[in-house]
């Protein structure tokens, strides 16, 4: 949907002759600049392609994390081993849940334009 709303424009130059003073062309510069308004604050490629290696580098830690912890059981050794990844997996859900949100919030943004 992004690409759909990234390739709508919203502008007519001409319009103003005719639509001279009247409640469409009124009703249509709000919608003008409440498109523009929203558009803003939608999301760009850069954004997306940053939470997208963000969240392909927590599932690396994640994978890597686990194997720590499958070590560490194995040789019932290394509490502070486990300890560490334990914190570290609660920081890396904190930072997922955190992009899960913005991802959310874009979505919103997204469909409110697609719908205009």
């Amino acid at each position: 949907r992004l690409k759909q709303v990234e390739g709508i424009k919203c502008q007519f130059d001409n319009i103003h002759t005719l639509l001279d003073n009247t409640e469409e062309l009124e009703n249509l510069n709000k919608m003008i600049t409440i498109y523009h308004y929203k558009k803003k604050d939608a999301p760009n490629e850069s954004k997306l392609q940053e939470m997208e290696n963000d969240m392909n580098r927590y599932i690396n830690s994640i994978t890597q994390l686990e194997g720590i912890v499958l070590s560490a059981m194995e040789s019932k050794e290394d509490i502070a081993k486990l300890e560490r990844s334990n914190e570290e997996m609660g920081t890396i859900s904190e930072k997922i849940s955190t992009i899960d949100s913005k991802v959310m919030e874009m979505n919103s943004t997204i469909d409110e334009l697609y719908k205009l």
